[in-house]
C-alpha cells in the first residue's frame, strides 16, 4: 500500500492486518464515508481519511469528497441548485440549443415535459386564434364580394 509509506501511514497497513475484521467491517459498509474508521484512525484529519477512503473505496469518493466539502466549506457548496428552466427555455433557440449535462440524481425529464404541455397548449391557443382570425376574414372578405 503507497498510502503506507507516507508518515502519517505508516502502520495503517499493519493496523489493518492486525485488526482484519473490524476493517472488513468498514470497508464492506454500505456508505463507509458516514463511518468512523477503525482504531486510532478515526482521530485523523478529515483530509487524511479522504486519502484512506480513495485507497480502500474508490467508489465512495464522490459522496466522501461531497462530506469532506461540505464539512470544511459548508453545505451550501454541495446544495444542488434548481435550474429555472423556463428561463432557459425562453433564451434557447434554433440557432441556441439547450443541453443537459446529467449527473446523479438530476433528471430533466419532468421540466421538459411541463414545459412541452405548456408549448402545446399554447400552440394549441394561437391555433384556434388563427383559426377564428381567418373565419373572420374570410367571412368579411366574402361580405365585401357581396356588397360590391
Amino acid at each position: 500500500m503507497a498510502l503506507s509509506s507516507m508518515e502519517e501511514f505508516c502502520n495503517l497497513d499493519r493496523d489493518i492486518e492486525a485488526s482484519a475484521k473490524s476493517w472488513k467491517k468498514f470497508v464492506e459498509s454500505e456508505c463507509p464515508e458516514k463511518e468512523k474508521f477503525p482504531q486510532e484512525w478515526k482521530n485523523k484529519t478529515a483530509l487524511q481519511r479522504l486519502c484512506m477512503m480513495r485507497v480502500m473505496r474508490p467508489d465512495r469518493m464522490t459522496y466522501a469528497i461531497r462530506d469532506f466539502v461540505e464539512e470544511k466549506l459548508g453545505s451550501k457548496y454541495v446544495m444542488g441548485r434548481a435550474l429555472d428552466f423556463v428561463t432557459s427555455f425562453e433564451e434557447s433557440g434554433p440557432a441556441t440549443p439547450m443541453f443537459f449535462i446529467l449527473s446523479p440524481g438530476v433528471d430533466p425529464l419532468k421540466d421538459v415535459e411541463n414545459q412541452a404541455a405548456i408549448e402545446n397548449s399554447t400552440s394549441e391557443t394561437k391555433d384556434k386564434a388563427r383559426e377564428q382570425m381567418l373565419s373572420m376574414m374570410l367571412r368579411s372578405e366574402h361580405m365585401d364580394h357581396l356588397y360590391m
